[in-house]
């Protein structure tokens, strides 16, 4: 096999069958992920085993990403200051008479997560703690319980500011901005989704209900909340006026106020389909939403379903054990995919309104 240069099925077969032999081991999946591209990397004559070490090094060596560590930065900051537990309150204030009271406050303090963290295994992993014992303790299912907190974590890549829609737009060069509008129609339609899928849930098995909130306590928890809900429009407003890049977006929002899994998936995958989206006139802000909507789902589904893994951990239970909650609640969500993609104007109507100038 030295001799000569590996074909593409021998190479293909070498890379699969490495990395299952290695999951068949337990190893942990990322170093499974990297440890079966050396392989190939060994064997064929053009490569050599540096080409790895160098694409690894280049892949994260990016101005672009230091964005990443500074929202996640922001996120903490605002757990240990207390706001998350004024956006609980406000939550409660605005949903909390819905049916399915504490798991409809669950996915409404996801989208309010979504626009301060851009990360979904941190919205896991705070909402897991909060949320999955609590709900259980009212007499929720504890598999429905872990499968809306996963479920509703995703949002945090969806609703800007996103980790993945700043990968994107550095690996793929398409415009942040105009990734950061067109990603909050699709997102509030997800959140509905999720919370009409809660409705259905408490109507079947009489969830409980808490008291309707008056309009004062409304006004008064969102007078409170303020600090934390400045800053998605600090994040993406600085952003569309020209005032600081997606990194320095980042350091301002910490001023005022891991999820690198899917960045191989978006340099392989998105540099892959992009030039046929392009070929079938598919404008690359409604491609880019379709890719990081369906690398979100991913986060849910197994094999490598992060936050779904993270709110089992914290629960302490198998996957399995809410595998079948979590794919009834990605039904619906997979509409809303499906809408995003059969009608351009869902991500595209908020670019064209405010930016114009971002989707030439």
């Amino acid at each position: 096999m030295t001799q000569a240069a590996m074909s593409p099925g021998m190479a293909a077969l070498v890379l699969f069958g490495s990395f299952f032999f290695l999951i068949a081991l337990r190893v942990p999946v990322a170093f499974a992920l990297g440890l079966a591209c050396l392989p190939p990397l060994l064997f064929e004559l053009r490569l050599s085993p540096m080409v790895l070490f160098n694409e690894t090094f280049k892949s994260y060596n990016s101005f672009i990403l230091l964005a990443v560590p500074f929202f996640l930065l922001t996120a903490n900051l605002m757990n240990i200051g207390g706001i998350t537990d004024r956006l609980v309150h406000l939550s409660r204030t605005m949903v909390g008479n819905w049916p399915g009271s504490l798991a409809q406050i669950n996915v409404l303090l996801s989208v309010f997560f979504a626009g301060i963290s851009g990360s979904s295994t941190a919205d896991a992993a705070s909402q897991s703690k909060i949320f999955i014992e609590a709900q259980t303790k009212e007499g929720y299912d504890l598999s429905f319980s872990i499968a809306i907190t996963a479920v509703s974590a995703v949002l945090a890549v969806i609703i800007p500011p996103s980790i993945l829609m700043i990968v994107w737009g550095g690996v793929l060069s398409v415009s942040i901005g105009a990734l950061y509008l067109a990603g909050i129609l699709p997102g509030i339609l997800i959140a509905a989704a999720q919370m009409a899928t809660v409705h259905v849930y408490a109507k079947i098995y009489n969830y409980p209900v808490y008291p309707r909130a008056t309009l004062r306590e409304f006004f008064c928890s969102a007078a409170q909340s303020v600090p934390a809900l400045m800053t998605p429009f600090i994040i993406v407003g600085g952003i569309l006026l020209g005032w600081f890049t997606a990194t320095e977006s980042a350091c301002v929002a910490v001023m005022v106020g891991c999820f690198l899994d899917a960045i191989p998936a978006i340099i392989i995958v998105g540099t892959t389909l992009e030039p046929l989206a392009r070929s079938v006139n598919m404008h690359p802000v409604q491609f880019a939403i379709i890719g990081i909507v369906s690398l979100a789902f991913g986060l849910v589904t197994p094999p490598y379903g992060l936050c779904l893994m993270i709110s089992c951990a914290v629960a302490r239970v198998r996957l399995r054990y809410a595998l079948k909650d979590t794919m009834i609640m990605l039904l619906p969500m997979l509409l809303v995919l499906a809408a995003i993609i059969t009608w351009p104007e869902i991500p595209l109507v908020l670019p064209r309104l405010i930016s114009p100038e971002f989707l030439r």
